[in-house]
């Protein structure tokens, strides 16, 4: 039976949750604020899912979802609003939440959030084992790819292959953000050989969940440094398509359109190029992009 952690400060709202979703199946779990909700997660057997509100008194919702993400990643976290609010949604996706519900609660709305928060449980700890599994299969990946030519595009086609088996969304992600970030590195004014070791770099980002050796990522997506000094590098680029694929792709109800999706990280993300971001904004962006 899945545990399901809910954290609300409103006693009869916590109370009504839990008989819904004791009849869905759940083992739930009461919480009354953001802080006694992460103890009890650090304390004790994780929950597989958790529906938090979005603003309590202290720490909110969003802290909470940050803080599940570092010290309990399976956990999925379904986020519960008063408004329909661009920014709930935004903020909620940048912390790692997989769905909204606004309050008053419909019954069928809080069930679907929930089974969905379910599948992503689910799926993160098939991941988990995956990157466990592959873990000591590292030496002999690293020694079947030595005789192998690394930049053929074969090889990149296996490798995401081998990761598909146990997340069927990767391989169609990696493409998405390869083609994002190829226009990007042309927009930059980037040449190849690097527009390739760019799409190359862009997917295989996500094969590292097989423990390659640095050397051999290295050789697979090539120099990832700007030897002229002048454009960004390539992992630079390749962050930027991501986390818009992340953001214009999300897996919450509504995803955002591009304008909104570009808007979302140009605006208060330093950690992103702002060369990068520019180049962004110069792209014409389908909402399938």
């Amino acid at each position: 039976m899945m545990r399901a952690l809910i954290v609300d400060d409103e006693a009869p709202v916590r109370h009504l949750l839990r008989r819904w979703l004791e009849r869905d199946g759940f083992e739930v779990v009461e919480a009354p604020d953001a802080e006694a909700a992460l103890h009890q997660v650090t304390a004790e057997h994780a929950p597989a899912v958790v529906l938090a509100d979005m603003r309590m008194p202290g720490r909110n919702g969003v802290w909470l979802a940050q803080q599940l993400r570092e010290c309990s990643p399976e956990t999925a976290v379904v986020m519960a609003t008063g408004v329909h609010e661009f920014d709930v949604a935004v903020t909620s996706m940048q912390a790692g939440v997989v769905d909204y519900v606004e309050k008053p609660f419909a019954r069928e709305r809080v069930s679907e959030a929930l089974q969905r928060a379910a599948a992503a449980h689910r799926t993160r700890c098939a991941q988990a084992e995956l990157r466990k599994e592959l873990q000591t299969r590292n030496a002999q990946v690293a020694e079947a790819l030595a005789d192998v030519e690394l930049k053929a595009a074969t090889t990149v086609d296996a490798l995401l292959a081998l990761v598909e088996k146990r997340d069927p969304s990767v391989r169609a992600r990696a493409r998405r953000v390869a083609e994002l970030a190829v226009s990007l590195a042309l927009t930059l004014g980037v040449r190849e050989p690097r527009v390739s070791e760019v799409e190359r770099a862009a997917l295989l980002h996500d094969c590292d969940a097989l423990a390659l050796p640095e050397d051999v990522m290295a050789r697979l997506t090539g120099d990832t440094t700007a030897p002229d000094g002048r454009a960004p590098t390539n992992a630079q680029i390749v962050d930027v398509a991501r986390a818009y694929d992340s953001i214009s792709w999300a897996t919450l109800s509504a995803a955002l359109p591009p304008a909104d999706a570009v808007a979302a990280l140009v605006t208060g993300n330093p950690e992103f190029d702002s060369r990068v971001l520019a180049a962004l904004q110069t792209l014409k962006l389908s909402s399938h992009q």
